[in-house]
């Protein structure tokens, strides 16, 4: 079976509530109800599995770990893939 597609279905739901603008109490009780489900909709597309935390070493970053960072400053690389100290762009 495939799955859902929530969005496409939250946006129909939308749409339908966009149709009920009536104040009548047959029209008062659809919206609520395609409110509950738009967020039912909403729910299951947003979900998130839950993932797996990788631990890292407190010390050993990368040489620019710790240094002030201002507005303007980029790391510099050196070779492929170390990076020193950022400096400032001149303008």
């Amino acid at each position: 079976m495939k799955p859902s597609n929530f969005s496409a279905a939250r946006a129909h739901l939308e749409r339908a509530l966009d149709h009920l603008s009536g104040a009548d109490e047959t029209s008062m009780e659809a919206r609520i109800a395609i409110d509950l489900l738009i967020e039912a909709a909403a729910l299951e597309e947003y979900k998130r599995t839950p993932a797996d935390v990788i631990p890292f070493q407190a010390s050993g970053g990368p040489p620019h770990c710790g240094e002030p960072v201002e507005k303007g400053d980029v790391p510099r690389r050196i070779g492929r893939t170390e990076l020193q100290a950022p400096h400032r762009l001149r303008r």
